[in-house]
């Protein structure tokens, strides 16, 4: 919802259809599947959290958010990562009014969940208000920051104009004796395969909250979160640098499982375990390219449960979720690795084949048909008998769209059900002729 009051998951909740047919004939590929489960993930999650849709409009918030008004600031970074496709992280110093209490400092990660006019973003919060304070206060003074430090676990340093130490704050940073990198450049340190640019033991300006990654002593890769500052004469002239390196290589790995953990819930319908509408069009978009650059054949199945809204009306939601579920599992364990198959809605499911001629997708839809009755075994003897119809697209090698394929599919589909049900068909054919 818009404006700075925030809102509620379970507002947005309520509007996730998992059960519900779709309405057209053509599958909706747009992102819903899934975001019920990643609203319980932030709801659930310890520090402020929220949620902001396409238009980088927040649309809900967890409960530590909900006393922060930050939306602005939230928006733009959400504005930021949809534009980069990668997750980012920023510092924010937020005042008292914004608190309604004492002014904070939070570390802000943003990801994006999907994909151009469909992306979502999720961004997570932390409290740091300590550690910002803290780095401020020891670069500003050169003699606290030098006596103080030597107290404090984090790599503290200094640098001279060659980029070479001249001060390091503890006796074993990343593990190296006492006075070792003393005289070698900071850039030595960086982890090779892991570039972030101008090392930050070069800084001509300010350098706030930015991830390194370094090799310790050992070899083992460590990230470090640095802040930095510039060091100059009286005349201006410039010196060196000086900062404060964080060890934050598990607190990272724990926002990369985390953002991971996000990711396959964005991508998989919560109901059946199969994949979900936007993470299908995605893959499948670049099956599609990889097809016809290869010059090889695929088929798409579009499938549709017989009479299962009789069932799903007559024996309730949970059997027809039952048998959704069921369906699920059966295409997951009779397709091959390399196949995908999708819920693209209510009882209508998806096979995207790949190497596959139609002969062969002929005999899978065959092999289907005789299948899907067994998951209907636990219903009552008198309920309507479950079957499925199915709809045939070859994949051609001209210039179509996913849509179009999908379209084609589905008018076979609906010419199965006008026939009577229990069958079928192949779709017309690709605009290039090919089947």
């Amino acid at each position: 919802m818009p404006g700075d009051e925030g809102g509620s998951f379970d507002a947005i909740a309520e509007n996730v259809n998992l059960n519900g047919r779709n309405a057209g004939p053509a599958p909706d590929l747009e992102l819903l599947d899934g975001q019920t489960a990643i609203l319980s993930l932030i709801d659930a999650f310890p520090g402020p959290a929220w949620l902001v849709d396409k238009a980088d409009l927040v649309v809900a918030v967890n409960a530590p958010a909900s006393t922060l008004r930050i939306q602005t600031a939230v928006s733009a970074l959400a504005a930021e990562i949809r534009q980069s496709g990668r997750a980012l992280t920023r510092r924010l110093a937020v005042d008292g009014d914004a608190v309604a209490g004492a002014s904070m400092i939070l570390e802000l990660t943003g990801l994006v969940i999907g994909q151009n006019e469909r992306a979502i973003s999720v961004v997570l919060g932390q409290d740091v208000t300590f550690e910002g304070n803290l780095t401020a206060a020891l670069i500003a003074s050169r003699e606290l920051y030098r006596d103080l430090m030597q107290c404090s676990g984090d790599f503290a340093w200094q640098t001279n104009s060659e980029g070479r130490f001249t001060f390091i704050s503890v006796k074993h940073a990343l593990g190296f004796e006492s006075g070792a990198l003393i005289g070698r450049k900071g850039i030595e340190l960086l982890d090779p395969e892991r570039p972030t640019g101008e090392a930050p033991f070069l800084a001509r300006m300010a350098v706030e909250d930015v991830d390194i990654w370094v090799r310790a002593a050992t070899g083992e890769t460590r990230c470090m979160a640095v802040n930095a500052l510039p060091m100059t004469e009286a005349d201006g002239s410039w010196i060196g640098a000086r900062g404060i390196c964080r060890d934050v290589t598990e607190e990272r790995a724990r926002q990369i499982s985390q953002i991971e953990k996000l990711e396959r819930l964005s991508a998989t319908d919560e109901l059946t375990g199969l994949m979900n509408r936007r993470a299908f069009a995605s893959e499948a978009a670049r099956r599609l390219a990889m097809t016809r650059r290869q010059a090889r054949a695929a088929v798409f199945l579009y499938l549709d449960l017989d009479h299962f809204k009789t069932i799903n009306d007559s024996l309730g939601h949970h059997a027809g979720d039952a048998v959704l579920r069921r369906l699920g599992q059966l295409l997951l364990h009779s397709s091959r690795s390399n196949d995908l198959a999708v819920r693209l809605g209510g009882d209508e499911f998806g096979l995207w084949l790949d190497a596959t001629d139609m002969p062969g997708a002929v005999t899978k839809a065959e092999v289907l048909m005789q299948m899907v009755p067994t998951i209907a075994q636990d219903l009552p003897p008198d309920s309507p008998k479950l079957g499925v119809s199915i709809g045939l697209a070859a994949v051609g090698s001209g210039i179509e769209s996913l849509e179009q394929i999908l379209m084609r599919a589905d008018q076979a589909l609906y010419a199965v059900k006008r026939a009577g049900r229990g069958g079928w068909r192949i779709g017309p054919n690709p605009p290039d002729g090919s089947r």
